[in-house]
């Protein structure tokens, strides 16, 4: 957990560093702007399902995600919550847990399907430093034109 920490404030830091440098660019107010925005929606969202929130929204952001996109990767989130929970309901304990995953067809078809559709919606939002990178279980017959329609 520590280390967890430790990462998440090592990343604020450069963060900061950023901040002051382009902190009054018309650019960098709007994306500001558009972060607050996600946070709102990804809150509302995430409370409305009964979460407790710990994080923020900056990553997304950054690959120009808005406030329905927040709200459709709460719905993943949830998605694979409300699997893990059924499975830890078949099982006693974490080894357990691990090889129901692994070994039942249903669950294992249930977490490739969802892995496919987040995939596929996150596909058009590219990460900032790794331009040209793209995913190489590109399935043209599953390509949309809105991500928002997974």
């Amino acid at each position: 957990m520590w280390c967890l920490l430790q990462q998440e404030k090592d990343r604020q830091c450069r963060g900061l560093g950023l901040i002051a440098s382009e902190d009054s660019t018309p650019m960098f107010k709007r994306y500001v702007t558009q972060v607050l925005l996600n946070a709102e929606a990804m809150a509302h969202a995430l409370l409305k399902k009964g979460y407790t929130l710990v994080s923020g929204t900056p990553a997304l952001t950054s690959r120009q995600f808005n406030e329905a996109h927040f709200e459709k990767v709460v719905k993943f989130i949830d998605e694979g919550i409300q699997i893990a929970l059924g499975v830890k309901k078949k099982t006693g304990n974490l080894a357990s847990f691990k090889s129901f995953l692994l070994e039942d067809p249903e669950t294992a078809s249930r977490i490739a399907e969802l892995r496919q559709r987040v995939e596929l919606f996150s596909r058009p939002f590219p990460m900032p430093g790794f331009t040209g990178h793209r995913h190489h279980r590109h399935n043209h017959a599953m390509d949309i034109s809105d991500p928002l329609d997974l």
